[in-house]
């Protein structure tokens, strides 16, 4: 264990040179890591060179870098408990076990660097860094070895030096021997050995001499006699002094030296803090309730105590005091100076305390609810105070009088002595000239009362008021201000003439003698503070405030935090005073006095670092060149701001250029920014922290993210010319396709056209007519009639189908038994013919196709047959409409001979042009229509002909 820690610090704090011993308070301090090293041990603190923290544990070694702690194992190590931390200059960190193994700390993690031999080893290591930055081990004897863990010397010895190593101003290590009668000078590298001098006393029989420094003299002591010595580090000269009492206090005692002082720990809770000696008989242990094993100042002037299963006592400046021991669970609620005779504190338990001369006196004990308000005046012999009633206690007697029943929230003195008291009902104004102080109200002020203020020139009261604020001279009352509109404060106070006003809505209203209102904002961060309690001291108001205490002059300038120049957050202050320097302040953290004395000088703002940066959750080298792809588009910053004594103050002020110019502000333990699929291009990561609005060093981090393939320009040129060809090819086919359709739609038109001529034919009209013609001639008027009717109908429902795609199947047999019965009267009563429909229904087809074919069997097949001619039409439905022409014709192949004989005879409609009609109904409705011919043979005659015919059709519904 280091319990002398031999060489100071390089960054220090500059204390004020005041003895410790004068101190009635200890310094204000918080804890550390309670919970996370609650049941521990803690042995040793020390600060790497990045400021993290080590600690050494009986549970091992924990390391922190101000966001998290982590345990760090080491997988050599034969115990646990680790001793002596000392850092060299590159940054290593060495400790020691207790089973003689050497360890070095390095980038998070624990290597054993050295295992003492038998020869070497003994139960108790002492480990130092010497100027040379070599590392110095004490064993059996000393042992002197370079970073790379190589021995440059040993230096052995017949006696056991086992004192722990003391280096001197002159860069001289002295190490006592175990009888305290020679001591080991190690410097340049070489070590002496010298007799020691006693010269006022003989030579102890037993026992080890600690040296430390305090001050600029050097001393020594022996822990087993507790005999304390002057040391003379040029002769080796001891001369015997009185022993502090403080060093008697425990059994054995340890001294650490960290910043200006001498830290003297012993067996015993609390600790000893020395700046001098000859002041140390009056010293008062400190942090009673702590046994305090370890001392250490950071970096950032922190003073660190390490304890056993309560964590780190840190001690942010020792020039702030603790608060009062003697308000722990008693919060102070106002505070009240007389200069005749201190200060005046009211509590929430109903008790007033009187502090003067370093010293609490309890004057009252006895109150019913908390102290809110004291009126107080210099020069006379009471205070009113309010503990459930409204009272007068008397400095003389300590007699307390009770006055009324009401709320105090205010109160004056007159210059007669009379007091004027702002109540919850009104103004009363208490008359101490009588043997019995004597209440009288204002009538006019009888509401609600906030706070009153004495111009003592002109006898001036000013009260401010539920209803407005008012004033008040001969008993006669007078408002100020306009009265449409009332100026609402709560709290007054006059000075140098001129009445303060707090406005309820933000800001200070300030009246003169010559009645003129002047209204100051009192902004702070660009918005009008609402100002809860005020106090003029000088050319400088201090005021609590909706954002803390803040200094203004005035004219309501803004001047400075206070907890600047206190160098202490102020939070949740209830009441304050500021005397001479001094500031008197009531706070969650209990009654404390705190120096202004810092002037306007502004907490140093920890140093901010990027210590990690993660892409895709992956760590990179952050050295590295930020060039990514287009898949790493989540970039995470981790940040490092290592401070303990900022932590609730710290903010991260960051932006990423590129993305967003605007600065975003940032918790301090939030110190993992994260940026989401981001686009392509380049950026530029800005960080700064900020303390109390002031900023500190900025660290960047510029970096690029490649664009996707598909938006490289290679990539859009290539998709452009792609795009354009589609568009041809699409046009090319879309045009190809239109042209197809309107050839097919051309080919349909004349198909039908054909099929209009196959039923409109002049050879067919021309037998129509004679037909119609001879029934006239024969006086047959009826049926004439009836067959010109039948042909008009022909002729009309042949002309309104023609332009249609589809008709109903009713209408296609009405068509064709128009056109049949138009025939029969051609072939007279040789022709017959059958129409069986089988009771299809709900069903459309093309128009005109069937009839061709009936034509067709008509003139090839029955015209040159004698004898009975018929004709047999039949429909089959089923996933297709079956439509079968059967006839009793000569057949096809007569029909063929004669059509050669006759060529310039009437040719019938052409297998081609229904081939072509089918062909386009196919392709434009997606059907399978066609018709093949079928000789009917019966014992090798033939004895007619039947075409099979596959209509496209579709359902009607």
């Amino acid at each position: 264990m280091n319990w002398l820690k031999t060489y100071a610090t390089i960054f220090g704090i500059t204390f004020c040179l005041k003895s410790v011993f004068a101190q009635d308070v200890q310094p204000a301090y918080f804890i550390f890591g309670e919970e996370e090293f609650k049941g521990a041990q803690i042995y040793d603190i020390i600060q790497d060179r990045d400021l993290n923290f080590w600690f050494s544990t009986n549970e091992g070694l924990v390391f922190y870098d101000h966001y998290s702690f982590q345990k760090v194992s080491c997988a050599d190590s034969r115990s646990l408990s680790y001793f002596n931390f000392v850092i060299n200059q590159q940054g290593d960190i060495y400790c020691n076990n207790l089973n003689n193994q050497i360890f070095v700390l390095r980038n998070q993690s624990c290597e054993l660097f050295y295992t003492l031999d038998n020869g070497e080893s003994r139960a108790d290591l002492r480990l130092m860094i010497t100027p040379q930055n070599d590392l110095l081990v004490g064993g059996k004897y000393l042992i002197l070895m370079d970073h790379t863990g190589k021995i440059k010397k040993r230096f052995a010895n017949t006696k056991s030096y086992i004192g722990y190593p003391f280096l001197h101003q002159q860069n001289e290590i002295f190490v006592s021997a175990l009888d305290a009668d020679s001591v080991l000078i190690f410097a340049n590298s070489e070590i002496q050995c010298k007799p020691i001098h006693y010269l006022n006393s003989t030579n102890p029989e037993q026992g080890v001499l600690f040296f430390f420094n305090c001050g600029k003299q050097v001393y020594a002591m022996n822990n087993a006699t507790k005999t304390c010595y002057e040391f003379n580090t040029q002769t080796q000269e001891l001369s015997i002094i009185e022993t502090p009492e403080s060093f008697n206090r425990s059994e054995s005692v340890r001294f650490y030296h960290e910043g200006n002082y001498v830290w003297v720990a012993g067996t015993l809770p609390g600790i000893f803090q020395m700046i001098s000696l000859e002041q140390s008989n009056q010293a008062v242990p400190f942090y009673n309730d702590y046994f305090i094993s370890d001392v250490y100042q950071d970096f950032e002037g922190n003073i660190l105590l390490g304890t056993f299963d309560k964590g780190v006592l840190v001690i942010p400046d020792l020039n702030v005091d603790d608060a009062f021991a003697e308000f722990k669970g008693d919060h102070v609620t106002c505070i009240e100076w007389l200069d005749d005779r201190g200060l005046l504190i009211g509590t929430s338990k109903g008790r007033i305390a009187v502090y003067r001369n370093g010293q609490f006196d309890f004057i009252h004990e006895s109150g019913k609810r908390p102290i809110e308000v004291i009126v107080a005046k210099n020069g006379i012999d009471h205070f009113i105070f309010d503990d459930g009633q409204i009272r007068d206690y008397n400095f003389k007697n300590g007699n307390v009088t009770n006055l009324l029943l009401a709320s105090l929230k205010d109160g004056v003195f007159d210059q007669q002595n009379n007091a004027y008291l702002a109540t919850n009902i009104g103004l009363v104004k208490i008359d101490f000239t009588t043997a019995l102080p004597h209440p009288l109200w204002i009538p006019e002020l009888q509401f609600r009362n906030y706070s009153v203020a004495y111009d003592s020139i002109n006898d001036h009261i000013f009260i401010a008021t539920a209803n407005g604020l008012f004033g008040m001279q001969d008993d006669s009352v007078y408002t100020i201000g306009d009265l449409s509109q009332p100026i609402f404060s709560s709290n007054l106070i006059w000075d140098k003439n001129k009445l303060y006003a707090s406005l309820n809505e933000g800001g200070m209203m300030i009246w003169d003698e010559q009645e003129k209102l002047r209204k100051l904002d009192f902004r702070y961060e660009n918005v009008s503070q609402i100002i809860f309690h005020f106090e003029l001291i000088g050319e400088k108001i201090y005021a609590l405030t909706s954002s803390g205490m803040l200094e203004f002059d005035l004219d309501g300038n803004f001047l400075d935090l206070t907890e600047n120049r206190t160098g202490q957050n102020l939070k949740r202050v209830t009441d304050f005073v500021v005397l001479n320097d001094t500031l008197w302040i009531s706070n969650a953290d209990g009654f404390q006095r705190m120096s202004l004395l810092r002037g306007n000088e502004h907490a140093i703002i920890p140093a901010l670092s990027i210590t990690e940066i993660l892409v895709n959750d992956q760590k990179i080298n952050k050295e590295s060149k930020g060039d990514f792809s287009s898949s790493q588009r989540k970039i995470s910053f981790v940040l490092h701001c290592p401070t303990l004594k900022n932590k609730n103050n710290v903010q991260y002020q960051y932006r990423l250029l590129g993305y967003d110019s605007t600065w975003i502000n940032q918790p301090y333990k939030l110190n993992e920014i994260t940026f989401n699929a981001l686009s392509s291009g380049d950026y530029e990561f800005q960080a700064k922290p900020m303390l109390n609005h002031q900023f500190g060093n900025m660290v960047t981090y510029p970096f690029s993210i490649a664009a996707p393939f598909y938006a490289t320009a290679w990539f859009i040129l290539s998709a452009v010319i792609v795009f354009i060809l589609l568009v041809y090819f699409v046009y090319r086919y879309q045009l190809d396709a239109l042209r197809k359709k309107t050839k097919q739609e051309n080919e349909l038109y004349a198909s039908k056209l054909t099929a209009i001529r196959s039923q409109m034919n002049p050879h067919f009209i021309f037998n129509s007519l004679n037909s119609i013609q001879d029934l006239v001639l024969k006086g047959d008027v009826e049926n004439s009639y009836t067959y010109i009717t039948t042909f008009s109908n022909l002729v009309r429902r042949t002309l309104n189908y023609s332009d249609k795609e589809f008709i109903d199947f009713d209408q296609e047999i009405k068509l064709l038994e128009l056109y049949l019965s138009l025939e029969k009267l051609r072939f007279k009563n040789d022709f017959t013919y059958e129409l069986n429909t089988a009771e299809i229904s709900d069903i459309v087809l093309p128009p005109m196709l069937i009839q061709p074919f009936i034509e067709n069997a008509l003139i090839h097949g029955l015209l040159h047959k004698k004898g009975d001619k018929k004709i047999i039409i039949s429909f089959h439905l089923n996933d297709e409409l079956i439509c079968t022409v059967e006839d009793n014709g000569i057949g096809r192949t007569k029909a063929k001979e004669i059509k050669s004989r006759k060529t310039n005879q009437f040719e019938s409609f052409s297998l081609k042009a229904i081939e072509k009609r089918f062909e386009i109904l196919n392709a434009t409705q997606h059907a399978n229509g066609g018709f093949r011919y079928i000789d009917l043979i019966e014992n090798g005659d033939v004895k007619g002909t039947r075409v099979e015919i596959r209509i496209p059709c579709k359902r009607r519904f």
